[in-house]
């Protein structure tokens, strides 16, 4: 179960990176997905290995939503690019830091 989860993370990492190349190729945009590969890396148990895919889902979700709806048609969305992937980036980079905590402190317990 835990490989299953680890290996459907990586692949939505590469999904989130395929479509931010197709629907925004701007530099800043795949800061996220350098992110997320840490938290994959850093995620031990399988609970914390389905936060991150969950996590890791709904931003390559929205992303593309966002996304795809300002590059289809003309709309407010198309202003705010830059915030979406400011907000993407936050949660990326949260996630990394909560689930590398919250290990180091499982297996500080455990080794105790």
């Amino acid at each position: 179960m835990a490989i299953t989860l680890t290996i459907c993370s990586w692949l939505l990492v590469a999904l989130g990176v395929a479509m931010k190349a197709w629907l925004y190729p701007h530099p800043l945009a795949f800061l996220p997905y350098l992110f997320f590969p840490f938290a994959i890396i850093s995620a031990r148990r399988v609970s914390t290995r389905a936060v991150v895919l969950v996590l890791t889902l709904l931003a390559v979700c929205v992303a593309f939503w966002f996304f795809w709806d300002a590059s289809v048609r003309p709309s407010t969305l198309n202003l705010i690019p830059l915030e979406i992937v400011i907000v993407e980036s936050l949660v990326a980079g949260a996630t990394w830091l909560v689930v590398r905590r919250i290990e180091r402190a499982t297996h500080a317990h455990n080794a105790a």
